[in-house]
């Protein structure tokens, strides 16, 4: 979790604050403040870290060592630069500002009076609060996705949902094994700010596993600049900017402005992962749009859906734990140990429930079976067929 430059500078620590360079570099996220007092901060610093100094260890040589600190801080993709003006800083040399101007690297200076304890104190917690709220979040939005009898419009609300604006749930799925990974993550959180920042729109997050899931209002707008395209491409070259390695499918619901269908949207999203990465193999976003009449091959009648799951998932569909182990299973790529922690039980648990499953499974788990498997379990799951009671 990060607070942006807007935050920070809002606070009234900062209030005496200076930017003297770098302003185009103030897209940057800041996750901690650190006092570095060394020419070598790049040893000291992390990706996202905002820097102070009052320049007492680098006084005798100020110049070229804060050319050093500002190259090796950009390198390191710290989010900025303090400079506290007292008896060690008293001018910034033009080179200085030149340098951090050319970085696009924001550089700031600030009144030596400043206690910088006030402001990490602060800062530290801005983020804990976000954390907090990022937690509660995304608690209501993993009952919104399993739970598709209540409706929460009243929680979604009080976190800025808006009843009047449409609604696409836009999940973002890995391949490969394992859950996310930490820079994906990163990337499409800094990508939600701008987002926040561009449209004035609140977008809900969930990182899940191997998806990042993620409800955004539609922009409701003719302006290309703020598109619903804008958006995902947005999302795109955010996720490659951070040299994210991984592949990945980013699959589109369609709109809709009943919080309590919210549910139905993002199945779709998961029956994009079934159907359309078969359908559409190059594609990398999939628009549920895209499926037309095909669609209902996923959630089509009723009736009809029941006897393929039952055809598929045989006498597992009836164990809702069964059913929660296989969809673990699954979504960890095969892995019996990620799929146990993630369930938190023992792996000698898991192999015996997965010894089970196979025994009463129509047939078994075989790699061409594995997204049949899953399309079964979603639709189950759609059709509220895993009760409490199935247990």
């Amino acid at each position: 979790m990060f607070v942006t430059y807007m935050e920070l500078l809002n606070i009234p620590e900062m209030k005496d604050v200076n930017v003297i360079a770098g302003k185009e570099g103030m897209g940057r996220y800041i996750n901690w403040c650190h006092v570095v007092e060394v020419e070598d901060a790049r040893e000291w610093t992390t990706p996202g870290m905002l820097v102070f100094t009052t320049g007492v260890g680098i006084k005798d040589t100020l110049e070229e060592s804060l050319i050093n600190i500002v190259e090796s801080l950009a390198r390191k993709n710290s989010a900025g630069l303090v400079l506290g003006i007292g008896p060690y800083i008293n001018e910034i040399p033009p080179s200085i500002i030149k340098l951090a101007d050319s970085l696009s690297f924001p550089l700031m200076t600030i009144p030596g009076k400043v206690k910088y304890a006030d402001i990490s104190y602060k800062v530290a917690n801005m983020i804990f609060d976000k954390h907090a709220t990022l937690n509660r979040q995304q608690l209501m939005m993993e009952n919104i996705i399993n739970d598709s009898a209540n409706d929460y419009s009243a929680e979604l609300e009080y976190y800025g949902y808006l009843r009047n604006v449409s609604y696409r749930y836009v999940t973002i799925r890995r391949h490969g094994k394992g859950r996310v990974p930490e820079k994906m993550t990163d990337a499409v959180n800094i990508c939600i700010n701008r987002i926040r920042e561009k449209t004035h729109r609140k977008i809900f997050f969930l990182n899940r596993m191997n998806q990042i899931i993620l409800l955004v209002p539609d922009p409701q707008t003719s302006d290309e600049e703020f598109s619903f395209e804008m958006i995902i491409n947005t999302i795109k070259e955010e996720i490659d900017s951070y040299s994210c390695s991984d592949r990945y499918v980013i699959a589109v619901s369609n709109k809709g402005n009943d919080a309590s269908k919210l549910s139905e949207l993002y199945q779709q999203t998961q029956a994009l992962f079934i159907r359309g990465q078969i359908l559409f193999p190059d594609k990398q976003v999939l628009y549920y749009s895209d499926l037309g009449v095909l669609a209902l091959l996923d959630f089509g009648k009723e009736d009809e859906a029941k006897s393929i799951i039952a055809a598929t998932l045989g006498d597992v569909a009836k164990d809702r734990e069964l059913i929660e182990s296989l969809h673990t299973y699954i979504m960890c790529g095969n892995n019996m140990q990620q799929a146990a922690d993630e369930l938190y039980i023992h792996v000698n648990t898991m192999k015996y429930r997965m010894k089970k499953i196979e025994s009463m499974l129509p047939e078994g788990i075989t790699k061409n079976k594995v997204f049949e498997l899953e399309g079964a379990i979603y639709m189950a799951k759609y059709y509220g067929m895993l009760s409490e009671s199935d247990k």
